[in-house]
């Protein structure tokens, strides 16, 4: 039953979403779409109130000449989003109504979701017997983690809020971002709505409200799950845009934007507790300094001082050489699988790349590629304890803090002394701008003490960075669950250049295939388990070749082969040499030489530490099997669906691999599905994706330049 199919007299509840909008009107249009689209349980009756703040594009008679059964409210520009919030809620609470829908315009609902927040009030009301606010939680459509929902207290700073992390039971909050928010009428006539000191201010209003069913002992939940999608605002705040003059900046900071006076000091004064006055004050105190310091333009600067002229120039305090500031890569180790995303690097005009580049330590799970980097290069070398695996210093960090480079990105370890230094430059002189790229376990692994010390100092490194790049959303949604600014987490979904190695693939015929089984001394026919990867004793292959010894007794005449080099080389091999069907040879580097390989492989086999073999796998439609709870795998993993595109055996030991790796002996219509999912996983992975619209996205955003992006909602 559509929202608007129920007749008033079949209905027994009436919910009345309230929007504000001003000036997008694509984008008001898709959420009223969305909102309309809705199948509501039976008994249900939708309506709609919609505040147009002053668009001068054409919104209201869109709205209208659209939804004729929305009623549509007008401001004249200085309402902004509580003020029209206000107006609009108080219209819709003179019929009424069961519940209050509060939506924000640029809100895509997905299907069901109303439904879903009803279903959450209902249960919550069953079970405690009060009426509780419900928030429902929005992922970014860009990166897939969260955007907006429920919000805690920071336990000692009461105007620090953290996020709720959306999961499938309702969560608590002290407050909300008010997205999507379903408020009971009962509740709204409590509270008495938005106070009228919030007209002309874009924000607050909605966490006073939250702070305030908390203070009169109503419940603020967020729903299970996410409910809909909604954009993430990574503008620049107005105060901090070096764009803007300083008088610009220091006005934008009382605007509605930023701190309006009697709006501010009135809410710390109800939710600041005794010493709120040192808290309204606070604002201003940091951040005044801060936009008079900045280095922006002067009302006599022209276009070529905002958009960059050739020659020597500004824009902040990035330096710009020809127009593109100076950026190093330091991710110490340029390994081969790197090099496609190098060139995806060298082909962007807007940055100045640098590779700081150096052989790895003895013992180091990876190897510098011996190929030639299609940037510039500037040699380092790394320190490292005798005999450890683990980089302690990276190479090159006073050539980064020398001044001549504008931007750091490197890999956030936090055993490495060298990223430390270059974490408290950059915290004390503000340069060089430090992103920091890895998997961000801000819990740590395990447990215990050195654990939650390990989480904890990832915790306080990725704060204190300009932007972090997160390989998964998990972990990413990780980081903002954990304080992280949610606009400065851009996940990168680490992978390879798919495309390539499709390419490769393509030209690899039978005669290849068959070429490759005798060079390699595989059986003409029969089922073959690959490995390839970096042998050390973490990845477990011990595991692999004992599970294949075990098929074999069994009567399968499978074979494991096993590609590669590394510490753990001599113990693979004598028990390759000692089992039957294991066969072990030299890490090949060429896509032309592996290509057969994977091609040939029923599934790649990698019992622990699986990295980026997942990916390059999926590209050759591969599944792949690897064991569930192994403490060493990287964060591509969560590529790794059981049952969709590969599959987990229950535990790090020969008898359980063997037999999930029985089941794709005995199950073809099994393996012939987790092929096709592989594909599918690999068709979102791409080297290009990753380089072009997360690592430039980043840097234009660090260089504060202008991006086209919708005009923010009122």
């Amino acid at each position: 039953m559509s929202g608007t199919a129920l007749s008033g007299e079949a209905a027994t509840r009436r919910i009345i979403a309230v929007l504000a909008c001003h000036g997008r009107v694509a984008t008001t249009l898709a959420g009223l779409t969305a909102l309309f689209d809705q199948t509501l349980p039976p008994g249900v009756m939708l309506e709609a109130v919609v505040v147009d703040d002053g668009s001068d594009d054409g919104t209201a008679d869109a709205v209208a000449t659209r939804f004729p059964q929305v009623r549509l409210l007008h401001g004249d520009g200085s309402l902004w989003w509580a003020g029209a919030m206000a107006r609009g809620l108080v219209e819709a609470a003179h019929s009424r109504p069961d519940f209050l829908l509060w939506l924000n315009d640029d809100v895509c609902l997905d299907e069901g979701a109303l439904a879903a927040l009803l279903a959450c009030h209902d249960g919550w009301c069953d079970e405690t017997g009060q009426a509780p606010i419900v928030v429902g939680a929005t992922r970014d459509p860009d990166t897939g983690f969260g955007s907006y929902g429920g919000q805690r207290r920071h336990p000692r700073r009461p105007f620090r809020f953290l996020p709720v992390a959306p999961a499938a039971a309702p969560q608590p909050c002290d407050t909300f971002q008010g997205n999507v928010v379903l408020v009971p009428g009962s509740v709204y006539e409590r509270l008495g709505g938005i106070p009228a000191i919030f007209s002309g201010v874009q924000g607050m209003a909605d966490t006073d409200f939250g702070l305030r069913a908390g203070q009169a002992g109503i419940a603020v939940v967020q729903a299970p799950g996410l409910v809909g999608a909604c954009t993430l605002n990574r503008a620049v705040a107005a105060w901090r845009d070096e764009r803007l003059t300083r008088r610009a900046r220091v006005a934008a900071l009382f605007g509605p934007r930023g701190f309006p006076p009697r709006a501010w000091f009135a809410f710390a004064r109800r939710h600041g507790g005794p010493v709120w006055p040192l808290w309204a004050v606070s604002p201003y105190l940091f951040r005044i300094p801060a936009a008079l310091m900045a280095r922006g333009c002067t009302p006599s600067c022209d276009d070529r001082c905002r958009n960059g002229a050739a020659g020597e120039n500004t824009v902040g305090d990035i330096t710009v050489a020809k127009g593109r500031p100076r950026v190093a890569l330091m991710d110490g180790i340029m390994t081969h699988y790197r090099l496609p995303f190098l060139r995806e690097l060298a082909r962007m005009d807007d940055f100045a790349f640098t590779v700081f580049n150096g052989p790895a330590p003895p013992n180091h799970t990876a190897v510098m590629t011996d190929e030639p980097l299609p940037l510039p290069v500037l040699p380092v070398r790394h320190r490292s304890i005798p005999g450890g695996t683990r980089i302690l210093w990276t190479g090159g960090v006073m050539e980064a803090m020398s001044g001549r480079y504008d931007a750091v990105i490197t890999v956030g370890h936090v055993h490495d002394l060298g990223v430390w230094v270059l974490w408290l430059a950059r915290r004390l002189t503000g340069r060089p701008r430090l992103i920091l790229s890895g998997h961000f376990r801000l819990k740590g692994e395990g447990s215990g003490p050195v654990a939650g010390l390990r989480g904890w100092l990832r915790t306080v490194m990725a704060r204190g960075a300009d932007a972090l790049l997160v390989y998964t959303p998990r972990f990413g949604a990780q980081c903002v669950a954990h304080g992280i600014p949610a606009d400065r987490v851009f996940v990168t979904h680490n992978t390879i250049d798919v495309a390539a190695v499709r390419d490769t693939s393509a030209e690899i015929g039978p005669d290849d295939l068959m070429a490759a089984r005798a060079r390699h001394g595989l059986p003409e026919a029969g089922p073959v388990f690959l490995f390839v990867g970096r042998l050390y004793a973490g990845k477990r292959v011990d595991v692999a070749i004992a599970a294949i010894s075990a098929l074999r007794r069994r009567g399968h005449a499978c074979t494991l082969l096993v590609v590669g080099d590394g510490p753990d080389q001599p113990r693979i091999k004598t028990l390759a040499d000692e089992a039957e069907g294991v066969i072990l040879i030299p890490a090949l580097f060429k896509e032309s030489e592996l290509a057969p390989l994977f091609r040939i492989a029923t599934a790649v086999v990698c019992p622990d530490s699986v990295g980026l073999l997942i990916a390059h796998a999926f590209a050759y439609g591969v599944p792949i099997v690897a064991c569930r709870g192994a403490p060493g795998h990287g964060v591509e993993i969560d590529y790794l669906e059981h049952g969709g595109n590969g599959l987990f055996a229950d535990d790090v030991e020969a008898e359980s691999l063997a037999a999930t790796l029985e089941r794709l002996l005995s199950e073809p219509e099994l393996a012939d599905h987790l092929a096709a999912g592989a594909r599918q996983t690999a068709d979102g992975l791409g080297v290009g994706t990753m380089a072009d619209a997360n690592f430039a996205a980043l840097y234009r955003a660090l260089a504060n330049r202008p991006r086209k992006t919708n005009p923010p909602s009122t």
